[in-house]
């Protein structure tokens, strides 16, 4: 009896962990995004030096939430978003409207569908 007390313990603890790394990977997501239209908003406006401030902030974000999200996600989902900070990046420095505003919106699109690709639901186990 014991055993299955131990072993239901065991499948809980797991269970509420998975709830939440979902959460957090969802907050920080949010967190990370969230200044994505101010970023756009100085794209548009050529006003690159504002656009490379907040761009900035998000990059500084991003590395202090990466080390964990390496923990619990993909690599290469790492590498993407690693790569597309770098393209924005070098956009941001050739003021290249049109590349840097798609490239903001690939990584957004990226950060985003990290938490709903780790939620457990039906269409993720089939």
């Amino acid at each position: 009896m014991k055993y299955y007390i131990y072993l239901l313990l065991i499948f809980v603890g797991v269970l509420a962990f998975g709830f939440y790394v979902i959460g957090a990977l969802s907050h920080t997501a949010e967190d990370l995004t969230k200044n994505f239209e101010q970023i756009y908003k100085a794209i548009n406006e050529e006003n690159w030096q504002n656009a490379k401030a907040e761009f900035s902030q998000v990059e500084e974000k991003w590395n202090r939430h990466k080390k964990w999200w390496a923990m619990v996600i993909d690599h290469h989902e790492i590498d993407n978003i690693d790569t597309s900070f770098s393209r924005i990046n070098e956009y941001l420095n050739h003021q290249n409207q049109a590349l840097s505003a798609g490239e903001l919106s690939v990584l957004k699109q990226f950060i985003k569908h990290i938490p709903e690709t780790e939620k457990v639901c039906w269409k993720n186990i089939f």
